[in-house]
């Protein structure tokens, strides 16, 4: 886990892994935006770091999370 750019809305992980015996990294976030919101302060820190340590980000988005869950009260059942 990556906590300083970890938030309600997104959860980044750092994953290590071996290719042609070279230790590589990449970075791994699934985020969430409300319809009419933008990306949080963590999310763009998090973006920043990357290009910073030239690691690859992979972002897993749910730009209009309408689910009580996400505290929403409206949404529908697809």
């Amino acid at each position: 886990m990556l906590p300083g750019f970890s938030c309600r809305d997104l959860e980044a992980v750092l994953v290590k892994y071996n290719e042609d015996e070279a230790e590589k990294s990449i970075v791994m976030c699934p985020a969430f935006w409300f319809q009419g919101s933008s990306p949080t302060m963590e999310f763009e820190e998090l973006v920043q770091r990357c290009e910073e340590k030239d690691l690859h980000l992979v972002i897993g988005c749910d730009s209009n999370p309408q689910h009580t869950v996400r505290a929403s009260t409206d949404f529908n059942n697809r």
